[in-house]
């Protein structure tokens, strides 16, 4: 249970990090947190944990026989196969799944820093990025909204100089961010 709560705090203080550092190129950074649903799942995997590894010694406890554990121990304070290889078993499962999941948990934190080395074949350097977020009463509607963008792009592109212009939802890639601008 204790880790269970250990791993909700790090969910919770991760999350809180990441809007700390606020990466300009993670769309809906805003919508990021830990909600009920992960809560209710570590709970249930805690309770789950605690009863698999904790019932096994629990039910041996009280169906073992003190005085023949007493006998069988005798003075040499060993113990019998069965009981040892119990305990053996349920220490070789904690140790395989402590080796696993730390590898499961590192791949896809490495795919991610390999796709972010990904070539893809846009070269967006020296591009200027604008956001814009009109706003108003104007702007409340979504038509209004689209009509502003859509003439928004054919004024940049009559501008002199200018190649093409598009609209993007996220940064270009390789671009530091968006420099922000209101429009009312």
């Amino acid at each position: 249970m204790a880790g269970g709560c250990l791993g909700v705090l790090l969910a919770v203080s991760g999350v809180s990090v990441l809007r700390w550092f606020s990466p300009a190129n993670l769309p809906r950074l805003d919508e990021i947190r830990v909600d009920a649903s992960v809560l209710l799942f570590a709970l249930a995997a805690s309770i789950f944990s605690s009863m698999l590894f904790g019932l096994a010694p629990a039910l041996r406890a009280v169906q073992s026989n003190l005085t023949g554990g007493l006998n069988e121990g005798g003075r040499s304070g060993t113990q019998s196969r069965q009981r040892s290889g119990l305990r053996a078993g349920l220490a070789v499962a904690q140790i395989g799944l402590s080796c696993v999941l730390p590898i499961g948990a590192g791949l896809p934190i490495r795919s991610f820093a390999a796709l972010q080395q990904v070539e893809i074949g846009i070269d967006s350097a020296g591009l200027p990025a604008l956001q814009i977020s009109p706003s108003g009463t104007r702007y409340q509607d979504d038509g209004a909204t689209r009509t502003f963008y859509r003439e928004l792009v054919d004024r940049v592109r009559n501008v002199a100089g200018v190649e093409t212009a598009a609209l993007s939802s996220t940064a270009p890639p390789g671009q530091g961010g968006f420099s922000r601008e209101n429009t009312g």
